[in-house]
C-alpha cells in the first residue's frame, strides 16, 4: 500500500497572514513569457514517465505556465488540470482559519490575504514525486504585484488539511516584467505524493507578511503490498455500478477489511471478483483496491447495480500470526448483525454502511446507529469522476455527513457518564491498546448488558423532582407522567402521517386520552385535511367538546383502548419475529405492519386483536416514536409534533429543537443527534421520519466515500467482554388482547 502523503510540517497559513496586499519580495530578471493561448477550463495532460507542461487561463486574463516534474514512483498517469481564481469546492479559503480547526478570526491576525488564483489537479493512477511543480504566473490587464509585497505558492492536500489548512510550498516567488506582472515559483526539493481521484490545490497568495516556506521533503516511498492482494488482481473489467472509494484515517496500522452483502430474498456476498456469488462473508481487504486512499492496486472496488439493498461492513483485524499471506477475515465465524457480531467473540472495531446499488433514481445510502455506534465515519456520494470530498475537524459540510474524531469521543464521554445508558459502552483492548470500541444502541443490548430494559416504564426511573404533570400513580414510571397529562390534555393525532413510520392508516384524526391508570384511549373524531372531500376548514380539535365519528367498517369499538403493556413488551407474531416476549419496544423499531387489516395469523382474520386495523397499527407507531423522542408531554399536535398550519390547511414539521423536550427520552438518540453533524444521525428507526437520519440520495452511477476518523483512545477502563446473560426484566403474563402483535 503506498502512503501517498506529503510529509510536510504542520505549519498552519495562519500563522504568517498578518498583512493585507499582494507581493514579490525583489523584482527579479525577466522571465520567459508564458506560452500564448492558455487553455481555459479543464485539460487532461498525460504525466509521470516524463516531465509534462500546460499552459493555463482562468478566463479573466491571468495565466500560468505549470510544469509537472517527471514521477519518481507510481508510474503513469493522466492529470486533469484547471485554473480559476474561484475557490475550487471542497476546500477552505487560506485566509479562513475558522473553519478549520480554531474560532479565531483572520482579523486577528492583523490583516487579510489576497489570494491571485488557484490551480486544481486530479490523477486518475496513485504516482509521486521528488520536487515540486515549477510555475510562472502570468497576470493580465492591470493587475500588478505591488512594491515591497510578497508572493507565496501553497498547497492544499485533503489528506492533512484539516490538521495543516495550506502548506507554504514556495516562495517569495520571483517578480519580474515592467508592469511587475509575472511571478515564477522555481522547482524545489519538496516530496509529494498524488493520490487517484483526489483533488489537490495550488495557490498563489500575496501579502506583506514574510513566511517561511515548508522545509525540503524526501519522495514519498511505496509501502508493502500485502502478499494477498495478488488474489484480487482481477484483469476482467469492473462491474457497473457503485464505486467505493475508503480513506482509512484511523490510525489503527492494521488491515482494513471490507465485506459487502446483498439482502433480499437471499443472502449473498461480495466475492473477489466483485460478483455477488457466495453464501460466506467474503473478505475484501482495502489495500487491495486503487479506490482506497493510498492503495497500488489497479482494480477499483464496485458494488455491482442490481444490490436492492444491503450493508458495506468496515472491520479492522490483525494479520494472520505466522501467515502473512493469508487474508484476515474477522466474521468468518460472527453473525452478520445484532449484539452477536463480534461480541462474546475476539472483540475488534467494525461498523457499517447501509444502502443498494439497484439501478434507480431514488436510491438512497446511510450510516446507521440503529444497531451500534462503532467508528467514527463519515459518508459522501459523489460523481465517480469528481474529486472526493474533504472534511475539518470536527467541523461539518452538507456533502457529508457522520461524526469526526473528537465528536466520537464526546459521545463515549456523555453516554459513559449516564448511570444507566453507560452500560452500553464498551471500551475494550484491541491490538494492545484500549479503544472506545463500541457503544449499543438500547434496542440491540438484550443479552450483552445489564441496561435496563424498561427504563421508560419503570417507576424507580423518574428523573427527580418528578415532573409537574405526574398527578396520579407513576407505576408504569415516565408512561404514568404521559398518562396523566393526556388525561387532561387529550392530543391530537393523524394515521395519515404515520406512513414515513411504515405504517399507513385511514387518515382519520384521533384524540388520545387516557384513564390515568393503565391505558391510553384513541377516539376517532374523523378525517383530517386533504384525506377526504371536500376539505375541511379546519381539522376537529382535541379540546373539550371533541365527539366520536361515526364508526367505518372493520374499525375498533370508538374509542377504544391501547393499554400502557403495548409500549413495554409484547409478542409479535411468527411471521413477524416471534418467538418470545420483546422487551423496551419504546426503545426498539415497532415490527413492520403486524397482521393488521384482518390478516391475522396465517391469513385467519382476528378481529378481538388490538392491532387488527391499519389505524390501530398506526397510532401505536406514532405514540411510540412520540414518547421515544421525549415529546409526549408537549402540548403540539402529533404525531411527533407536527401542527396544523390554518393558513395552509395542512400539517407542518417542526424543526429539531421541540426534540427531546421532555424529562425523559432516549439518552442513547439524543447523545448522538447532539454530536453528529447537522442532528443528523440515524439512530432511531424514526429519524427519516424528520429528515434526521444519515442518509444521502445518489445516483447509481455515482460514486460513493467512505471515511474513517482517527478512532480515540479509550478514556474509560476498559468494560467487561459482554456474555450472554439471562433477560434482565422478563415479560410478566400479559391478557391475549396485550402485546399480541
Amino acid at each position: 500500500m503506498l502512503c501517498f502523503r506529503h510529509a510536510f510540517p504542520s505549519l498552519m497559513l495562519v500563522a504568517f497572514v498578518v498583512g493585507a496586499g499582494c507581493g514579490g519580495r525583489n523584482a527579479g530578471p525577466a522571465l520567459p513569457a508564458v506560452t500564448p493561448t492558455p487553455v481555459i477550463g479543464a485539460t487532461t495532460v498525460d504525466v509521470g514517465t516524463s516531465s509534462a507542461f500546460v499552459n493555463l487561463g482562468d478566463g479573466g486574463g491571468n495565466s500560468a505556465g505549470f510544469t509537472f516534474p517527471q514521477a519518481s514512483i507510481g508510474g503513469s498517469a493522466h492529470m486533469t488540470i484547471s485554473m480559476s481564481s474561484t475557490l475550487p469546492g471542497d476546500a477552505f479559503a487560506p485566509m479562513s482559519r475558522s473553519r478549520q480547526l480554531a474560532p479565531t478570526k483572520p482579523a486577528d491576525f492583523g490583516g487579510t490575504l489576497t489570494v491571485v488564483d488557484y490551480i486544481t489537479v486530479v490523477v486518475d493512477n496513485a504516482i509521486g514525486i521528488s520536487s515540486s511543480p515549477s510555475i510562472t504566473f502570468s497576470l493580465g490587464g492591470s493587475t500588478s504585484i505591488g512594491p515591497g509585497l510578497n508572493t507565496y505558492l501553497l498547497m492544499w492536500d485533503p489528506a492533512t488539511a484539516a490538521q495543516q489548512g495550506w502548506i507554504v510550498l514556495g516562495g517569495p516567488g520571483t517578480v519580474s516584467g515592467a508592469s511587475r506582472n509575472q511571478v515564477a515559483f522555481t522547482s524545489r526539493q519538496s516530496g509529494q505524493a498524488f493520490n487517484a481521484g483526489t483533488q489537490y490545490i495550488y495557490a498563489l497568495v500575496t501579502t506583506t507578511q514574510v513566511a517561511a516556506t515548508a522545509a525540503p521533503q524526501p519522495a514519498p516511498s511505496i509501502l508493502p503490498t500485502p502478499a494477498y492482494c495478488a488474489a484480487y488482481a482481477n484483469p476482467s473489467p469492473n462491474p457497473s455500478g457503485a464505486t467505493i472509494y475508503i480513506t482509512d484515517d484511523s490510525q489503527l496500522n492494521v488491515p482494513l477489511i471490507v465485506y459487502v452483502v446483498s439482502k433480499d430474498t437471499t443472502i449473498r456476498w461480495l466475492d473477489a471478483n466483485q460478483n455477488f456469488t457466495s453464501s460466506v462473508p467474503v473478505p475484501l481487504p482495502a489495500a487491495c483496491f486503487s479506490t482506497t486512499l493510498n492503495s497500488s492496486s489497479k482494480v477499483k472496488l464496485v458494488t455491482p447495480d442490481g444490490m436492492p439493498g444491503g450493508r458495506w461492513y468496515f472491520v479492522y483485524a490483525t494479520p494472520v500470526p505466522g501467515h502473512p499471506e493469508q487474508v484476515p477475515n474477522p466474521m468468518a465465524s460472527a453473525l452478520d448483525a445484532g449484539p452477536g457480531f463480534s461480541y462474546g467473540r475476539a472483540p475488534y472495531p467494525y461498523d457499517f454502511v447501509e444502502g443498494g446499488t439497484k439501478n434507480d433514481s431514488a436510491l438512497i445510502i446511510d450510516t446507521t446507529q440503529v444497531d451500534a455506534l462503532g467508528l467514527p465515519m463519515d459518508l459522501s456520494t459523489q460523481p465517480a469522476s469528481a474529486p472526493l470530498p474533504i472534511r475539518p475537524a470536527c467541523g461539518s459540510t452538507t456533502l457529508v455527513v457522520g461524526v469526526s474524531s473528537c465528536n466520537f469521543a464526546n459521545i463515549f464521554r456523555d453516554m459513559s457518564a449516564d448511570p444507566v445508558y453507560g452500560k452500553l459502552v464498551i471500551a475494550q483492548p484491541f491490538n494492545g491498546t484500549n479503544y472506545d470500541l463500541r457503544i449499543l444502541n438500547p434496542q440491540q443490548a438484550e443479552g450483552v448488558s445489564a441496561f435496563e430494559w424498561n427504563v421508560l416504564g419503570d417507576a424507580s426511573a423518574l428523573p427527580a423532582p418528578i415532573p409537574a404533570p405526574c398527578t396520579g400513580p407513576t407505576t408504569y414510571g415516565y408512561l404514568s407522567c404521559i398518562m396523566s397529562s393526556y388525561a387532561t390534555t387529550p392530543r391530537m393525532y393523524s394515521t395519515n402521517l404515520t406512513v414515513v413510520a411504515g405504517a399507513k392508516g385511514s387518515g382519520d384524526i384521533y384524540c388520545v386520552s387516557s384513564d390515568n391508570n393503565s391505558n391510553f384511549i384513541m377516539t376517532d373524531v374523523g378525517p383530517g385535511p386533504g384525506v377526504a372531500a371536500p376539505v375541511p376548514s379546519s381539522p376537529p380539535m382535541c379540546n373539550a367538546g371533541y365527539t366520536p365519528a361515526p364508526s367505518r367498517p372493520g374499525a375498533p369499538v370508538n374509542p377504544f383502548k391501547m393499554p400502557v403493556q403495548e409500549f413495554l413488551y409484547g409478542i409479535p407474531p411468527a411471521n413477524d419475529g416471534g418467538g418470545g416476549c420483546k422487551l423496551a419496544l419504546l426503545l426498539s423499531q415497532p415490527w413492520g405492519l403486524a397482521n393488521v387489516d384482518n390478516n391475522g395469523i396465517a391469513g385467519i382474520p382476528q378481529t378481538d386483536h388490538i392491532f387488527h386495523t391499519s389505524d390501530a397499527f398506526a397510532l401505536w407507531k406514532a405514540m411510540n416514536a412520540e414518547l421515544v423522542y421525549g415529546t409526549g408531554l408537549s402540548t403540539q399536535e402529533h404525531p411527533v409534533g407536527y401542527y396544523y398550519s390554518s393558513a395552509g390547511n395542512k400539517f407542518m414539521p417542526p424543526s429539531f429543537s421541540p426534540l427531546f423536550a421532555d424529562p425523559m427520552f432516549d439518552t442513547y438518540a439524543v447523545i448522538l443527534h447532539k454530536y453528529f453533524d447537522n442532528n443528523r444521525s440515524y439512530a432511531l428507526a424514526f429519524d427519516d421520519f424528520f429528515d434526521l437520519a444519515t442518509t444521502l440520495h445518489y445516483s447509481y452511477s455515482h460514486a460513493i466515500s467512505v471515511r474513517i476518523n482517527p478512532i480515540p483512545v479509550a478514556a474509560a477502563p476498559s468494560s467487561p467482554n459482554p456474555v450472554a446473560s439471562p433477560d434482565p426484566n422478563p415479560c410478566p403474563a400479559i391478557p391475549m388482547n396485550v402485546g399480541g402483535f
